[in-house]
């Protein structure tokens, strides 16, 4: 049984989303960055959680693509995996992404406050 990529830990209102491929400086592999999106997904639709915090397991968050991975690919499959993609298309995904994780008025407070260097003011929603 393989072992997941993505692991997510609840408490306190607080989601941990943990990179899980130490033995390989958690690089990106194929499937990663898709489990890591599903992982985001499911921690904005949840309302009990205000916060989210991205780490990685062992001595690296995240140590890049894996080239390991890319290396039985085809050019154009490896441009691919990069997420390579025209400007309209790459604008679209990066405002999807956006949505994900900052869809609530705590979390768009949690960043303003964060850019202003002041402590947020939470209203639960």
């Amino acid at each position: 049984m393989e072992k997941q990529r993505v692991l997510v830990e609840k408490a306190g209102g607080v989601a941990a989303l943990t990179m899980n491929r130490p033995d390989a400086l958690n690089a990106l592999d194929v499937t990663t960055p898709e489990e890591v999106l599903a992982a985001l997904s499911a921690i904005a639709a949840d309302r009990s959680l205000r916060a989210a915090i991205l780490t990685g397991a062992g001595k690296a968050f995240v140590a890049g693509a894996d080239i390991t991975a890319m290396s039985g690919m085809s050019a154009a499959g490896a441009r691919c995996f990069g997420l390579e993609a025209g400007l309209d298309e790459a604008l679209a995904y990066e405002a999807a992404l956006f949505g994900l994780l900052f869809s609530g008025n705590d979390a768009r407070e949690g960043m303003a406050a964060f850019v202003e260097k002041r402590k947020p003011a939470f209203t639960g929603d």
